[in-house]
């Protein structure tokens, strides 16, 4: 039998309620019982308003709970992906308060864009000058002869939606296909192999340095089990899967229709939808790039505490060896196993 919410959830606990009916709730825990859950300054996910008073949810209409880390909380790389809190209801997000919110509003703040005017330009100058990404096309048909009339891309900070639906011809704008064509610029894309192709075929586009999602979790998923996924899964599955995130945190933007997306004028739903879509690429990014690299970021990790171990004379013997690695840290060093580091040759070519 299920427990007390009061015993598992403290007053002041920011929670977020996935109901049975796919819509989410976040609030701060007031009260509770056995069946009952009362939350304050509930905010419902596709909402922008803030819902005044106590608002009461019951366990039948709950399917599941994920609490917020607060800011403080560390992180860890090596987290079990099935962690919870102490309850099989209660699932931490893995990522803290403050960020969750953040990545919310900037769903909400997008810059919707449909010519080439002074914001086009302020746009690209901002996508130009960032080091990562993310990007979606919204709206393209299942064959190669495509036409890209919705492009989503954004920074860290922000999102900006390209309407480009009043381009006659098919071609980009020179400073995206430049965009797209930078070696320094890494583009997440999520199933990214349909718009390359399309970009390549119909635009003359050739894309350099993606990243993309879907293809990194086949490979963590073969990973854990040995087995070659026969189904990928779509960004908001990913979320969910590697950071805790609701399940169905996406599902209205990702079960909008091809046809849909290309009518116009685009209603303020399906651009807040669009812009949802890609906010949460570059954390997943993020996320996964740790994943990837686990033995090093752990590594650095535990050098780090040893450093904060040392003692004042240790300490000083560290700092002032420049190269000298001491026995301390050599120990925590490990074998990368996995990793197919190819040294160059004698000739000056990789092996």
């Amino acid at each position: 039998m299920a427990g007390d919410y009061n015993k598992i959830f403290k007053i002041g606990d920011r929670l977020i309620l996935e109901l049975t009916s796919s819509d989410i709730f976040n609030g701060i825990y007031a009260d509770g019982g056995k069946d009952r859950i009362s939350l304050t300054d509930v905010i419902q996910h596709n909402n922008n308003n803030k819902l005044g008073g106590v608002y009461d949810f019951y366990r039948n209409e709950i399917a599941n709970i994920r609490k917020l880390k607060p800011p403080s909380a560390k992180e860890t790389v090596n987290e079990d992906e099935s962690s919870t809190t102490n309850s099989e209801l209660c699932t931490m997000i893995k990522i803290c308060e403050e960020e969750y919110f953040r990545l919310k509003e900037m769903s909400k703040s997008y810059i919707y864009i449909q010519t080439a005017d002074k914001r086009y330009f302020d746009a690209v100058q901002v996508l130009s000058d960032s080091e990562t990404i993310g990007v979606v096309c919204l709206g393209m048909e299942n064959h190669r002869s495509s036409i890209i009339n919705l492009l989503v891309m954004c920074t860290w900070k922000q999102v900006y939606i390209f309407d480009l639906t009043n381009i006659t011809k098919r071609e980009l704008y020179k400073e995206l296909k430049d965009i797209f064509e930078s070696e320094y610029i890494c583009k997440v894309i999520h199933k990214s192999a349909g718009l390359i192709d399309t970009l390549y075929r119909e635009y003359n586009v050739y894309v350099q340095n993606t990243f993309d999602t879907q293809i990194v979790d086949l490979m963590l998923q073969k990973e854990a089990t040995g087995i070659s996924p026969m189904v990928g899964r779509d960004i908001s599955e990913c979320l969910s899967h590697y950071l805790n995130f609701p399940k169905s945190l996406l599902d209205h933007a990702l079960n909008v229709s091809c046809k849909s997306w290309n009518e116009r004028p685009l209603t303020e739903k399906f651009k807040l939808y669009a812009s949802q879509i890609a906010t949460y690429l570059i954390v997943l990014k993020n996320h996964f790039h740790k994943l990837l690299l686990k033995d090093v970021f752990n590594t650095i990790t535990k050098v780090h505490d040893c450093v904060y171990d040392m003692d004042n004379f240790e300490f000083l013997n560290y700092n002032n060896n420049n190269k000298e690695v001491v026995k301390e840290i050599q120990n925590l060093i490990p074998n990368l196993n996995n990793l197919n580091i190819n040294e160059p040759s004698k000739n000056g070519t990789k092996g």
